[in-house]
Formats: structure tokens, sequence, C-alpha cells
């Protein structure tokens, strides 16, 4: 997540290590891994269910700031910009299906 400040911050490093530690079997870039330490391995990161708020915050600040998804997420603490543009997708298709009668 941005604003992280546990956050690693070295990424070509890391990537170098990486690389280094697992050989040709993998390669990593760093920009490869600076998202799957946002996406994936930081800690901060919340993975439980979606509260009706975070619902609804999502689709009221999509009102006020258009698919601005990073400027989205640091409202909503713990979830990251893919995250939300996920659940904004999710929240988006249920709404079409329930007012198209299929669901």
């Amino acid at each position: 997540m941005s604003g992280n400040l546990n956050q690693p911050k070295e990424w070509t490093r890391i990537a170098e290590e990486f690389n280094r530690a697992v050989g040709p079997r993998s390669h990593r870039k760093p920009r490869q891994c600076r998202e799957r330490w946002i996406n994936v391995i930081d800690p901060n990161v919340r993975r439980d269910k979606w509260t009706p708020e975070e619902e609804c915050k999502i689709l009221q600040l999509w009102k006020e700031l258009g698919s601005k998804w990073h400027e989205i997420s640091l409202q909503i603490e713990g979830r990251t910009e893919i995250q939300v543009k996920n659940r904004f997708n999710c929240l988006i298709k249920k709404d079409s299906q329930s007012t198209n009668g299929q669901g």
C-alpha cells in the first residue's frame, strides 16, 4: 500500500537478490517485486470480507473522483487500489444483473 512506512524502497536491489537466490527458475523485475509486495505480501493489506460501509464509500468516492483508484484506495484503510477497482467492478456487475432481472 502506498504510504506504508514499512514498505521496502529499493526494488532494484530486492529484485537482484531474489533473482540471485532463486536462480534461473524465476526472474522478477523490480516492478514485479513492488507489485507483489503491494498486492500480496504486505501484512497491512486487509483480505477480509468487504463491509457495506466500505462498499458505499467506494461508490461515493467513485461518483466524486471518477476512476482514480489510487486516490480512492487511500481513503479506505487497508485496501489496495487493485482490490478497490475489483470490488467496484463486482458491485457494478451485481447491480447490472439485478436491474436486468438476472440477479
